[in-house]
């Protein structure tokens, strides 16, 4: 379990903290100098221990240069060993450190995922750590997705060919990049990303009135030099470069306020993409930023990406929302 918000006491023989995991609720305990024993204050969400739950565990993998990396790997609640199940990879930077979050399942999400409504629903769900090599922020994540699905696989408990990605904002732009690369995927999500690093490098940040290129340099796309000296860095990790690759079913999703990252990035992959006829659907919502604060769009969005997973990696019926977007 992950121990958070620990503080002593004046004289420092009591020590008060929370404690939680992904599959034990946040409780307060504390532990005496005396005995040394933890001792409970109290438990939060003492229903959950009623119903069942999904568990977790670390994997490791290395990538082909000898980092050693760790993912988090989520069970679905109804697990039975004699099964192979789909698994859904949620993806962004550092993820393994989502073993120690808990989550009750919820319609209000921001716009991003929940894991337990997956793994309540028969999903699995990986969230790997991933390396990065200067220059190839693209690439670099592609490396490691397929470490870590890889490894995930040995232990033949998914199927190879129901397997999801989903990614927002820098993850968005992850999951965009890694479609363009392999087909292994056989749905994917990419919320509130870009797609094109050139526009994106031009454009603002109006959330802080700053240019986005500022983003590039020793920050998380880690680029040494700018575009302008090295535009072949860019292009070779800028998803719209390799668009016409793109086979994975494609769902994007912004809002028509994001000054963070301008939702006309997801209009450029939408426009691609509908020009090349691929099977894309693009949502926006009205009156959202980069994350969504009302609950009519969180529980819009909740309800469709398990729409859009259920369908492509279990087989359910298309849902009456995915046959008006065409």
């Amino acid at each position: 379990s992950y121990i958070t918000k620990a503080v002593a006491s004046l004289n420092k023989d009591v020590i008060l903290f929370t404690e939680e995991r992904f599959d034990s609720p946040p409780a307060i305990k504390f532990i005496s100098s005396k005995d040394s024993k933890e001792k409970m204050v109290y438990q939060g969400n003492s229903q959950h221990f009623k119903y069942k739950w999904g568990s977790a565990e670390l994997i490791n993998y290395s990538l082909e240069n000898g980092t050693d990396l760790q993912g988090s790997l989520f069970y679905p609640s109804n697990y039975n060993p004699n099964l192979q199940y789909p698994m859904v990879v949620y993806i962004y930077e550092k993820m393994s450190k989502k073993l120690h979050q808990y989550a009750n399942p919820s319609l209000l999400n921001g716009a991003d995922l929940n894991i337990t409504n997956f793994t309540s629903r028969g999903y699995f769900v990986l969230c790997p750590d991933f390396a990065y090599t200067l220059n190839e922020p693209g690439i670099s994540a592609l490396n490691s997705i397929n470490k870590a699905v890889d490894e995930v696989l040995k232990k033949n408990i998914v199927d190879a060919k129901r397997l999801g990605l989903f990614g927002h904002s820098f993850g968005g732009f992850e999951t965009s990049f890694i479609i363009t690369q392999t087909n292994r995927f056989a749905a994917a999500i990419s919320g509130a990303g870009y797609h094109d690093l050139l526009s994106f490098y031009l454009s603002m940040a109006w959330l802080w009135n700053k240019p986005q290129a500022g983003r590039f340099l020793n920050d998380q796309q880690r680029y040494t030099k700018t575009y302008f000296e090295t535009p072949d860095l860019y292009l070779k990790n800028s998803p719209i470069q390799f668009v016409t690759n793109i086979s994975t079913p494609f769902l994007t999703y912004t809002g028509d306020q994001d000054s963070n990252i301008n939702w006309n990035q997801s209009v450029e992959m939408y426009n691609a993409l509908r020009v090349l006829d691929k099977e894309h659907i693009m949502l926006i919502y009205p009156n959202e930023g980069h994350d969504f604060s009302g609950e009519d769009a969180q529980t819009d969005f909740t309800y469709k990406n398990l729409d859009w997973f259920d369908h492509y990696l279990k087989g359910f019926p298309k849902k009456p929302w995915m046959n008006e977007f065409k």
